[in-house]
Order: C-alpha cells, then sequence, then structure tokens
C-alpha cells in the first residue's frame, strides 16, 4: 500500500470512496487537503483519515479502510496523518469514536479520552451528532507536539 497526501483532483474519489462507506462527506471537499490516502498498486483507494482544520486544532473524521487493509497499514496511516497535521502547524487532534474496542489502539497511538467541552465548539458539534446516533461516545485529544 502506498501512502499519500490528497490533492483537490482527488476530491470526487475520496467522496464516492466516503459516501459508498456510509460516512458523512459534508465539508470533505473544503478540507480536501488535510486527507490521507491509502492506495494500493493500482492505484485504487484502499484507505481515508481526514483531518477538520480549526486554526491549530484539528479533528479527525472520515477513517474508512477497506478490508484488505493490515492493522500495521492502518497504523501507517494514523503516522501520517499525525506527520500532515504537524507540518500544518495543528497543536491538538481530536478525535470521536463509538467504538469502545478501539480505544486500547488509540491509546497506544498516544490519545487520551478527554471532556468535549476542552475542544473548539466546532468539534463539539461532531461529539453531540455522534451522541444522538449512538449510546456510548468518546471524545479524545493527541497532543500533536509530541510527535514533532
Amino acid at each position: 500500500m502506498h501512502l499519500r497526501y490528497a490533492e483537490k483532483s482527488d476530491a470526487r474519489n475520496i467522496l464516492a470512496f466516503i459516501e459508498k462507506a456510509g460516512v458523512d462527506s459534508e465539508g470533505i471537499k473544503e478540507q480536501i487537503q488535510h486527507f490521507v490516502l491509502m492506495e494500493d498498486k493500482q492505484g485504487n483507494l484502499q484507505g481515508t483519515l481526514g483531518i477538520y482544520k480549526l486554526g491549530d486544532k484539528g479533528l479527525l473524521r472520515s477513517l474508512i479502510m477497506s478490508e484488505k487493509v493490515s492493522q500495521e497499514e492502518i497504523l501507517a496511516l494514523f503516522h501520517e496523518a499525525f506527520r500532515l497535521a504537524w507540518q500544518k502547524e495543528l497543536k491538538d487532534l481530536y478525535l470521536v469514536t463509538n467504538k469502545s474496542s478501539a480505544l486500547p489502539f488509540f491509546h497506544l497511538l498516544g490519545f487520551q479520552e478527554v471532556a468535549p467541552v476542552s475542544s473548539p465548539s466546532a468539534f463539539q458539534r461532531f461529539y453531540q451528532e455522534a451522541v444522538e446516533e449512538n449510546e456510548e461516545i468518546h471524545f479524545m485529544h493527541y497532543n500533536v507536539k509530541k510527535e514533532a
């Protein structure tokens, strides 16, 4: 698998990949330059991880993986997203998850669970939408400076 940063010309393929997975694609076109893509040898999209950037903070979103992606490749995708966040001079990354089984993985990456009120109000909206759809939601924070 090959990792690379998205370009504006990737927008149509990314949107189709995300919508096929049944994930909300609102605002993605405007944030396309903050996406990491995983492609197979033929250039077919196999995974995405985006950053919704707001000032010096970012919210990880649209983590979509095909069934072909290994755990090691998912780890590499996150590390590339951390590198992108550092290059974009972000200080903090947040994520929202409804998968308690993924918490040990996120902790291994350096994320810590925090209260949503500790994040920008725009990110709290994503948390509130997730709470409306799921019983158990986790809001997590990562200090980008650690990766630099």
